[in-house]
């Protein structure tokens, strides 16, 4: 038996952080493009995963109060070690 909130077929994704805060603070694209003073094409790029140029991220988490981090924007799929990469050696 399916679940009913299953559709066999559909495309699932994930919502993205900038996504889901906007969708919980009933904005916009566009009014959150306005606050950040970026375009609404931007604010639709970084929803979709693309990462935006240092200024623009710096501008995301001032206007979602840390909210949504520039890590939001990177799909590592293990920590870092302190930014270096990890050789072997210690």
């Amino acid at each position: 038996m399916l679940d009913k909130g299953f559709a066999p077929g559909a495309n699932y994704r994930s919502m993205h952080p900038l996504e889901k805060y906007l969708q919980d603070e009933k904005l916009t694209a566009t009014e959150f493009a306005a606050r950040i003073d970026r375009s609404v094409s931007t604010v639709t790029r970084a929803m979709r995963g693309s990462v935006p140029d240092p200024t623009t991220l710096e501008k995301i988490v001032a206007a979602t109060n840390g909210k949504v981090q520039p890590n939001d924007f990177y799909p590592f799929s293990k920590p870092c070690n302190g930014g270096a990469l990890d050789q072997g050696a210690a």
